[in-house]
Parts: C-alpha cells; structure tokens; sequence
C-alpha cells in the first residue's frame, strides 16, 4: 500500500508465556489455562481459521499436543537474521507450528527446521545448544512491556510509535505515514541545525 516508502521489517522476541517450562506443556493443559476451557478455546480458534482461510492459511490447531517454550525458537530467528534470513524462519516456524502442529521448542525439530531453510544444521544445533541469545530475548521481551505491549501482534515504527494488536491493513499504512512523516521531519530539523 504504500510502494515509494522503504519499510525495513524487523521481527523481535516477545514471550508471549515468559513462564513456560523449558519442555512446554500439553496444548489441552494450556487452552484450559488461557480460556477457561475448550469450547471457549475452540471458539477462539475457530475465528482465527476463519481469518487463516481468508489469507489461504490452513490452520490446523487440532494437529498442535504441546504448547513449547518459544525461547530457543526467538533465537533460532535471531540467528537467521545474522544470515539475513529472519523472515523465512518467523514463516517457517509459524508453518510448522500452526499448521503441522510440530514443537516449535524442541532442539531437533528446530534444527532441522534451520537445515530446510539452507542453514547449517551444526552451527545452528551449537548456537541452540548453548546459552547464547538468551539475554537479547529476555531484553527485548522486557523492552516491549515497557512499551505497553502485552500480546501479538504488535507493531513498532520508528522506535517510537506502538500499536498492539490485529488492525486493518489501512491502519498500519496510515502508522507507516505517520513514522515517515516524523522521519522526513527530523531530517529537516538536523538539517537546518
């Protein structure tokens, strides 16, 4: 919507559950937890395949038995974007977790997820394996919190302006306006200073 404006896409760790066990716990366990129940959570889910379906997403939340952990995923995503790769882990880990029901937190499943994506199986099984990345995830989470984000998605622009939320395409053009009418701004500003 908006093709003469240079839009770097960033994707930062949020823990959505910062308390999750490391192994993750059964979906049913966690759908109880978060909505209540599972007519309440089917609810939610049936409203989100419906979306999925208007974007030709075939969400298949029956396929999902663990809610993982999601840190190790953050920092798989952290170390595909030192390879300029960050967009197609996010896709690649949303794939094969909402719609192939896989552990998004388990070492192999990520490795191997890394391996598809043409990036290398041992490299990437150390970097997991170690502690790295862990503090760069925990940071970001907490800097976004402090920004008012308490769910996804959330949008950043400019370092400065938020909003936390699913919202219209038309809105998040209208915040690309508005960081780039700020960015065109404080250029003039230095400019004439």
């Amino acid at each position: 919507m908006r093709p003469d404006i240079n839009v770097a896409l960033r994707w930062r760790p949020f823990l959505l559950n910062p308390n999750m066990p490391k192994e993750g716990i059964s979906h049913e366990t966690y759908m109880t937890r978060r909505f209540g129940g599972p007519r309440r959570a089917q609810k939610a889910y049936n409203a989100v395949e419906d979306v999925g379906l208007s974007a030709e997403i075939d969400f298949s939340f029956d396929n999902i038995s663990r809610t993982p952990s999601s840190i190790d995923s953050h920092r798989l995503v952290l170390y595909a974007e030192e390879q300029g790769m960050a967009q197609s882990a996010v896709e690649a880990l949303f794939y094969n977790y909402f719609v192939n029901g896989k552990d998004i937190g388990d070492l192999a499943v990520l490795v191997s997820i890394a391996e598809k994506l043409g990036l290398d199986s041992a490299d990437v099984e150390t970097f997991l394996s170690s502690d790295e990345g862990l503090d760069a995830v925990h940071e970001s989470s907490q800097q976004a919190h402090s920004q008012g984000i308490n769910g996804v998605p959330a949008f950043i622009f400019n370092e400065k302006l938020v909003l936390s939320g699913g919202y219209p395409s038309g809105i998040l053009a209208r915040m690309i306006d508005t960081a780039h009418q700020d960015e065109m701004l404080g250029r003039e500003m230095a400019a004439t200073h």
